[in-house]
């Protein structure tokens, strides 16, 4: 009796862990992004990533760029869960410039829950605005150690969100 009782706190202990490690590795991840991450633009244009939510499953982010009286923000937001934990290959964008790495995530089935908004302002007055859904976001880094780090982060999490909305489930089914 002893035994089991060890064996099944044991567990509960094991998924509050993982549980609480998805808040700390998701800000060391946009932390990480913040600071290392160069959005693919013109030399000419400044772009920037923009964390809007970034602390549990669901996240939310901006890239944002202004080329003369223009803004350009790009909003995304997504649920962790939603993509394939298969670890992404990291790739060199652009040769010869050793220093833009990037990877994409894919969502499961390739079912389109990447949620976009583009927005094109100039001044205070929206131009241009279009929503769609896709199946694919990426991220990057400015060295392919860095950025093969960030993916691992991610796919970790990606794993961990994906388990929580299993046993959810789980829990919502009739017995």
């Amino acid at each position: 009796m002893l035994i089991c009782t060890f064996v099944i706190q044991t567990r509960v202990v094991a998924q509050a862990t993982d549980a609480d490690s998805v808040p700390a590795t998701l800000t060391k991840i946009k932390d990480l992004l913040a600071q290392h991450y160069k959005p693919e633009s013109p030399p000419s244009v400044r772009a920037i990533f923009v964390p809007i939510q970034f602390d549990s499953c669901e996240l939310r982010w901006k890239l944002v760029s202004v080329s003369g009286p223009f803004r350009y923000t790009t909003q995304t937001s997504v649920n962790l869960a939603d993509f394939d934990p298969t670890p992404p290959q990291v790739i060199m964008v652009k040769m010869p410039r050793t220093d833009r790495w990037a990877f994409e995530l894919r969502t499961l089935n390739d079912e389109r829950k990447v949620k976009v908004e583009w927005l094109v302002m100039e001044g205070s007055r929206v131009k241009d605005r279009r929503e769609y859904l896709g199946s694919r976001t990426s991220f990057g880094a400015d060295s392919q150690t860095l950025t093969q780090d960030i993916a691992d982060e991610l796919v970790s999490v990606i794993k961990q969100c994906a388990q929580r909305r299993a046993q959810q489930n789980a829990g919502r089914e009739p017995r």
